[in-house]
């Protein structure tokens, strides 16, 4: 009797300890109608057998990938991606669940439907307030989304900004520049923004004003940015 409840305790624990599952929770944002990128849960079996897995989801999410399906060894483990299709402007929640007959281990999942994931123009150029007639005027700005990393957005690398400059008579359309990637000191590229690059030489005096303009692309939303400055004769 007292063999019998061992094992029977030895049996619990080691099915207790397979219930783990990295992280517990995951986060989603993606536009109406649009399908946000993978994300990953990860499921180890912790236990001294192999476990067979039934994965299932709930809420607009789906598992475009489950690398579970052959079962988890002993110390080891599998990988799930998790995806989110909104269909209106608002929250969601579902769950991921991994039954592994005895027991089951669930990650939460939320989401945000919005209808563009938000953008940033800002100003790289460090310019001066005054510029002498003739000589070059450089512009550059850094472009960002707003999205946590682990989103899984990237920055939308060779889309295109638009140039233009005006002194009120005059203006100047220095056409498209694409996006390009930044890169910093210990990334290359930087992991949070892009750039795009300009410029041209002014040819009247006064006060000019330059504008860079993302427009959009159906997913990532338009942002624009702007730099005023004086031309002065030689």
């Amino acid at each position: 009797m007292r063999k019998s409840l061992a094992v029977v305790m030895f049996l619990c624990s080691s099915l207790l300890a397979a219930q783990e599952v990295k992280p517990t929770n995951l986060s989603f944002l993606a536009v109406v109608g649009q399908t946000s990128p993978q994300q990953t849960a990860a499921f180890f079996n912790k236990g001294t057998t192999q476990l067979s897995l039934t994965i299932s989801v709930e809420g607009p999410f789906a598992i475009p990938v489950n690398d579970c399906g052959r079962g988890v060894k002993p110390g080891t483990h599998c990988n799930v991606f998790v995806t989110y299709t909104p269909a209106e402007i608002g929250q969601d929640t579902g769950l991921l669940t991994f039954n592994y007959g005895e027991g089951t281990a669930m990650v939460t999942l939320s989401g945000s439907g919005v209808s563009a994931i938000g953008t940033e123009l800002d100003d790289y150029s460090n310019f001066r307030d005054q510029y002498r007639l003739g000589h070059g005027v450089n512009l550059e700005a850094k472009f960002f989304i707003d999205v946590d990393p682990k989103e899984g957005y990237d920055i939308p690398y060779g889309e295109s900004v638009f140039f233009s400059c005006s002194n009120g008579s005059e203006t100047v359309n220095l056409g498209t520049s694409p996006i390009q990637r930044a890169c910093n000191k210990r990334h290359c590229p930087a992991p949070a923004h892009g750039k795009v690059e300009s410029g041209f030489v002014p040819d009247q005096t006064g006060q000019w004003q330059c504008t860079a303009t993302y427009p959009g692309d159906g997913v990532f939303g338009p942002t624009s940015t702007s730099w005023s400055f004086l031309i002065v004769a030689k």
